[in-house]
């Protein structure tokens, strides 16, 4: 359960690193998306790695966590 105020990162390999995945940003996005959420930033964790980072729409806060 994420809390009203909480985040999520979600990480993944990038193409460039060679890491066999069936996950890249655009999947990653999906998911988060239509599980309520909303994407609001994107960074290099490593040279092999990015991360997606998710929380609870504004709208939605005021609820208690998912």
């Amino acid at each position: 359960q994420l809390a009203p105020s909480g985040m999520l990162w979600v990480s993944w390999p990038k193409k460039s690193s060679g890491v066999l995945s069936d996950l890249d940003e655009n999947i990653v996005r999906s998911i988060g998306l239509n599980a309520g959420l909303v994407d609001v930033k994107v960074c290099a964790v490593t040279d092999v790695w990015s991360g997606l980072k998710f929380v609870i729409p504004v709208k939605d806060r005021a609820k208690k966590g998912r």
